[in-house]
């Protein structure tokens, strides 16, 4: 399937960056030409694996861990802070508005990445059912100050249903 194809470069990409790196500046000699063209390259291959794991999230757009993929390869190999966290943030809202369940897993997956209250409201949808459930779950890890956040805006969604936001 095309869409896993590009997931899986744009994986591979990211990790190899560092490798790449630490190659450059050494006196190795690639013995492959396409190998050392690729060692040679100016920019990113982060950046290009970013591109690779967006195009196939975007060729699989109903296909939630595809964009789970998308938003953990923009937060372990960050293109840039403001970069990173939108695209981090689109992917898991994304994600959570094709399968709301996964809820948990992202909240879990941002918390070990020890992600700001700013990041984590960004990465849920403007729902009142998810907004009331990540104060929950806010509140069940003694993030008191978000949560009550949290519960604020799952009222006040709550009191004007015009204002809840799917996506």
């Amino acid at each position: 399937q095309p869409a896993g194809v590009h997931q899986a470069l744009g994986w591979l990409l990211g990790r190899h960056e560092g490798l790449r790196r630490a190659v450059r500046g050494s006196s190795i000699t690639a013995a492959d030409a396409s190998l050392a063209k690729l060692l040679r390259a100016d920019d990113s291959l982060v950046t290009r694996g970013l591109a690779e794991v967006t195009l196939g999230a975007q060729l699989d757009p109903n296909n939630a861990p595809r964009f789970l993929s998308l938003a953990r390869y923009a937060l372990t190999f960050p293109v840039g802070e403001e970069t990173s966290r939108r695209v981090a943030a689109d992917a898991y809202r994304r994600a959570l508005t094709i399968q709301p369940h996964l809820l948990a897993r992202i909240l879990d997956d941002l918390s070990a990445r020890k992600a700001d209250q700013d990041l984590l409201f960004e990465s849920v949808p403007r729902n009142q059912v998810l907004r009331l459930q990540l104060a929950q779950y806010l509140e069940q890890r003694s993030r008191r100050q978000a949560a009550w956040a949290a519960y604020e805006e799952a009222i006040t969604l709550s009191a004007i249903p015009a204002q809840e936001v799917e996506t």
